[in-house]
């Protein structure tokens, strides 16, 4: 039983390095396919939107923006303390915590479309929404979206522990402020440029 537990909270620690690389290149590929046929893109770290009709190196592009950037800024921040840190592992770390987040993706791909996602906007802005049955689906999300995203960060945070040998508050005080970064410079810089270049 413990076994299982710590291969579901930090599988990074346990796997072999080959087969946390084949794994995390699987998951990608992955995460791409679900955004194609979801018609959905990433234009967040942690959020996902849709976009009908984007163009197939768009969605390569963003995703794997999505996950070199973050990892890249944790490899930095690892860095910061221990000098022995590889980008790999803080690569393979922060693709595995995403996965949860990949099964909340492919739900929300079920359960909405970008005109619901529309009409949710609509309606918040005007008060809460009347139609029952989108709030119906809003609802499941949630209910699932939230346990999974604790998850995840679970995930992130033992995986980083494994991969740097993080001790110390400020550790993760690097850790935190590396994710912040690169939602920041992704949806605020990459992701409208991105968008730019593909749509022009």
């Amino acid at each position: 039983m413990m076994v299982l537990k710590d291969y579901l909270f930090n599988p990074v620690k346990f796997l072999p390095d080959r087969v946390q690389t084949g794994m995390s290149l699987f998951f990608v590929a992955g995460a791409i396919l679900i955004n194609y046929c979801g018609k959905t893109i990433q234009d967040g770290i942690y959020h996902t939107g849709f976009l009908s009709d984007s163009a197939p190196g768009l969605l390569v592009v963003s995703t794997l923006l999505v996950f070199l950037l973050p990892s890249a800024l944790l490899f930095i921040a690892g860095k910061t303390f221990n000098k022995g840190t590889r980008f790999i592992d803080l690569w393979n770390s922060f693709v595995f915590s995403m996965v949860p987040l990949l099964l909340v993706n492919i739900l929300s791909a079920s359960l909405l479309n970008e005109a619901a996602a529309t009409q949710l906007a609509v309606a918040t802005n005007a008060g809460v929404p009347d139609d029952a049955g989108l709030l119906v689906r809003i609802a499941i999300l949630g209910v699932i979206g939230l346990p999974c995203f604790i998850y995840s960060i679970v995930l992130l945070v033992n995986g980083y522990k494994t991969a740097t040998n993080a001790k110390k508050t400020p550790h993760y005080i690097w850790m935190g402020l590396a994710i912040i970064a690169a939602e920041i410079i992704y949806r605020l810089f990459l992701y409208p440029s991105l968008i730019n270049y593909f749509t022009k």
